[in-house]
C-alpha cells in the first residue's frame, strides 16, 4: 500500500474499495505461499494506523502478520541512514532461517516494494551470511497514480504463485512503462515483499493458485518480507 498514491487525493471511494479487496488477496496469497514480514522505516503504528484509517476489512488479517519498525531498532545504531535501517532488519529477519538455507531445496527470498534502495537492501543484507537458493525481486512504482497501485497489485496477486515456483532469482519490474502497454508478465512485476515460502508439496490450496501446476510439489521454503516505505 503506497502512502504517496493515498494522500494525494486521487482516490475516490471506488477505488478504496478496490483497494482493500486487493490489498486482502495480496496478504492472503502471501501468506499461503509462505511466511510473510512487513518490514517498514516508520513505526509499527504507522501500518495499523494506515489500514485501520483506509483499508479497515485487513485489520484483522494484519494481525497474523509480523511487523517490523527497522527504524525503531536501528536508528540509534546507524542514525540517518535509512538504507542501513532497512539492511539490517533484512538481516534480522534472514538469520534465523540459515539453516534451511542450507537443506535440500533451499530457500528463497522475494522482495516487494517500491524503492530501489529496498531492492539493494535485500541484497546486500546477505552479505556474509549463507545466501538463498534464489532471490527474487519486485519493484513497484515510486509515486502510482490510483489506478497503477491498482493495477499493480492485480499483477502482483496473479503473478505471485508464478514468482515462488521459480526455482532461479530473478528482478521484476512493475514501475516500467511495459506492462501498461501489454499483457501482464512474469518478467515484468516487482513488488516490496520478502518472503521465504512454507513447504507447497502437500498443500491443495497452492495447487489450486498454481491453476494445476505441476509446481505445485516443490520442496523449498520462502520468506516474503514486504519493505513498506513511509513518505516524510
Amino acid at each position: 500500500m503506497c502512502s504517496s498514491a493515498l494522500n494525494s487525493g486521487q482516490f475516490l471511494s471506488h477505488h478504496f474499495v478496490q483497494l482493500e479487496a486487493l490489498v486482502e488477496q495480496v496478504l492472503t496469497t502471501s501468506m499461503q505461499l509462505g511466511e510473510t514480514i512487513i518490514v517498514t522505516n516508520a513505526d509499527e503504528m504507522w501500518v495499523s494506523e494506515s489500514t485501520r484509517r483506509f483499508i479497515p476489512r485487513v485489520t484483522p488479517l494484519l494481525s497474523s502478520v509480523r511487523v517490523i519498525s527497522a527504524r525503531k531498532m536501528f536508528e540509534q545504531s546507524w542514525p540517518g541512514d535509512v538504507f542501513a535501517w532497512k539492511r539490517e532488519a533484512f538481516r534480522e529477519v534472514i538469520i534465523p532461517w540459515q539453516t534451511t538455507a542450507m537443506s535440500p531445496g533451499g530457500m528463497h527470498l522475494v522482495v516487494l516494494g517500491d524503492s530501489a534502495a529496498e531492492m539493494e537492501a535485500a541484497h546486500t543484507s546477505l552479505i556474509g551470511l549463507v545466501s538463498p537458493s534464489a532471490v527474487k525481486t519486485v519493484k513497484f512504482r515510486e509515486m502510482p497514480t490510483a489506478e497503477e497501485l491498482l493495477e499493480q497489485l492485480r499483477v502482483i496477486n496473479q503473478e505471485l504463485p508464478t514468482i515462488v515456483a521459480e526455482e532461479r532469482s530473478s528482478n521484476r519490474n512493475l514501475s516500467s512503462q511495459l506492462w501498461l502497454s501489454a499483457a501482464p508478465s512474469p518478467h515484468l512485476i516487482c513488488t516490496d515483499t520478502l518472503s521465504f515460502p512454507k513447504n507447497l508439496g502437500t498443500k491443495s490450496l497452492v495447487r489450486a493458485l498454481l491453476q494445476g501446476s505441476s509446481r505445485a510439489s516443490l520442496k523449498k521454503r520462502e520468506l516474503f518480507v514486504v519493505a513498506s516505505t513511509c513518505r516524510y
